[in-house]
This record gives structure tokens, C-alpha cells and sequence, in this order.
């Protein structure tokens, strides 16, 4: 995972918010990165992001579908192996 966000330049010390993750920041642990998760996708709402970007998140990155307003809100990185990363700032 680690080679894969390099490929797309992004730095080692971005930090993500990680949706759809049901492990205790395992997400965040395989994409050896710091950051946020959040349990469901129904909580990923405009103003969660909003406050997770205020405290330094760069990108979220969503396993399975997302709610569409992020494709209009923010900027699509990646979408591969039902894996999705959005850039926040």
C-alpha cells in the first residue's frame, strides 16, 4: 500500500481519514500513515471532514461506494480495487 501512495506522490507525512474502517486504526496502519477512521460511510458527512480537515487531514481514502457529493467536493485521486482516495486540501 505504502508503494502505491508514493507512486501518487503523496508524502509520508499527509494524514488520512480512513472510512469504512471496522478496525481500531488498522487502516491507518497499513497504509503506514497518521490520521483518522471513521467505523461507517453514513458517518462521513460534509461537516466531519470539514472538522478533520481543520486538525490536519490531507486525504480520505473510502473502501466500497461513497456518497457522490465527494467526487464534487473534493479531488479524486484514485478509485482501484474498491479502494477510493480523495485529496482534501
Amino acid at each position: 500500500v505504502d508503494s502505491s501512495l508514493t507512486a501518487l506522490n503523496i508524502n509520508k507525512r499527509a494524514k488520512f481519514i480512513v472510512a469504512n474502517d471496522l478496525s481500531e486504526n488498522g487502516g491507518l496502519y497499513f497504509l503506514k500513515r497518521q490520521g483518522w477512521t471513521i467505523k461507517n460511510i453514513s458517518n462521513t458527512t460534509p461537516s466531519t471532514i470539514e472538522k478533520l480537515i481543520k486538525k490536519g487531514a490531507n486525504y480520505l481514502l473510502i473502501t466500497g461506494k461513497f456518497p457522490p457529493y465527494l467526487a464534487s467536493k473534493y479531488k479524486l485521486e484514485t478509485t482501484k480495487n474498491n479502494v477510493t482516495i480523495f485529496k482534501l486540501d
